[in-house]
């Protein structure tokens, strides 16, 4: 009795062309900035919902009389619709990422196998005495840099841009700033930074 002819499964992830290159261009760069615009917005409202349930929280004519006033932390719904929709474009973008990431181990899968049959031929390692000093003077740089931009409220190295916060310029991630910034303006300097205060507390007691 012959066997039946089975179609081959389909590929979840299938392998790229040899000459396909993932996370290339000015594509990336900015599906990189814009995940990270997002990120930023996001935080924000999450923090104005924070403080809006807090201030207001647990009984709903208080909240709904709270949302009335035209200083009111609560977001709008279009500002929510809006926010949904970003959170749709970046699950698009991480998607495609993923595929570039199955790509990635798949040719190193491959390139393993290429190695395995044809062994590179080795190279002595190189002297320690022609060690690149600029390299050196890159990374402690690097370091010192890290160590300064460092948010005083949330604890984030990474913000689209730096604001300014209680202890000076260039200390609150993007959100932060804005976070900050509006406070201060509805409530005054001390309100607002005793509310960075609070936040980094926090932070730090999460840790």
């Amino acid at each position: 009795m012959a066997t039946p002819f089975l179609p081959p499964c389909p590929m979840t992830h299938p392998m790229m062309p040899p000459y396909y290159t993932p996370f290339s261009g000015q594509d990336f760069k900015r599906k990189t900035f814009e995940s990270k615009d997002t990120a930023s917005h996001m935080y924000q409202m999450i923090s104005q919902l924070e403080t809006f349930v807090q201030n207001h929280g647990g009984d709903m004519r208080n909240m709904a009389h709270a949302a009335s006033s035209p200083h009111s932390p609560l977001p709008s719904i279009d500002a929510l619709n809006a926010m949904i929709l970003r959170l749709r474009s970046c699950s698009a973008i991480f998607d495609e990422w993923r595929d570039n990431v199955v790509a990635i181990h798949q040719a190193a899968a491959s390139s393993q196998t290429t190695n395995a049959q044809y062994p590179p031929k080795t190279t002595p390692p190189a002297s320690p005495l022609f060690i690149n000093t600029n390299t050196k003077r890159k990374r402690k740089r690097s370091r010192s840099d890290a160590s300064t931009t460092v948010c005083r409220g949330c604890g984030t190295t990474e913000t689209p841009e730096w604001r300014k916060g209680p202890e000076g310029a260039r200390t609150l991630c993007n959100a932060c700033g804005l976070y900050h910034a509006k406070l201060a303006k509805r409530k005054g300097i001390n309100v607002a930074g005793e509310a960075i205060r609070q936040k980094r507390m926090r932070t730090n007691l999460s840790e």
